[in-house]
């Protein structure tokens, strides 16, 4: 062997964290993931994209929408997540 780290050992923690130009790679890839996510809500929550896509949208048969009734009994507010609420899991 001329002194190289075995194949099995080079992805350890502590041989990738004394890594620089990995430590300096992952460092300018959080820069970009950062910048990119921040491009990605300015262009869907802050151009009014939405507003472009909804004013654009075109349902058709909506007038069916309204004849939408529910069925059955309404659900009781004390029966809904009680059992959560007093964790009895197990019973």
């Amino acid at each position: 062997m001329n002194g190289a780290t075995p194949p099995a050992q080079a992805f350890a923690p502590e041989v990738l964290l004394k890594s620089v130009p990995l430590l300096v790679m992952m460092g300018i890839g959080y820069l970009v993931l950062a910048l990119t996510l921040n491009v990605v809500m300015r262009v869907y929550l802050l151009r009014d994209l939405w507003v472009r896509v909804l004013a654009s949208t075109i349902v058709h048969g909506i007038g069916a929408a309204a004849n939408v009734t529910a069925k059955g009994n309404p659900a009781s507010a004390l029966g809904e997540g009680f059992a959560d609420g007093l964790d009895v899991a197990g019973f």
